[in-house]
């Protein structure tokens, strides 16, 4: 398996690690009758948590490699 490949999955695994994390504390946060503020605020965390995704397995792909020479 090549160094990108491990970089992908373990990017991608830790991505979808924090995304979990992120979704359960946007859901905390907003509570059983959530303000306005609390549903932005858990909306745009539950937007980074895609985007964390995507970031940690790009920084995967492209940073294990750099370890692993």
């Amino acid at each position: 398996m090549s160094p990108q490949a491990i970089g992908v999955m373990a990017g991608g695994v830790f991505g979808l690690l924090n995304m979990g994390v992120l979704r359960f504390i946007a859901t905390r946060m907003e509570g059983k009758h959530p303000t306005l503020q609390q549903r932005r605020t858990a909306s745009l965390l539950r937007a980074v948590s895609f985007l964390d995704v995507i970031v940690f397995t790009v920084l995967g792909y492209f940073l294990v490699p750099m370890f692993m020479e």
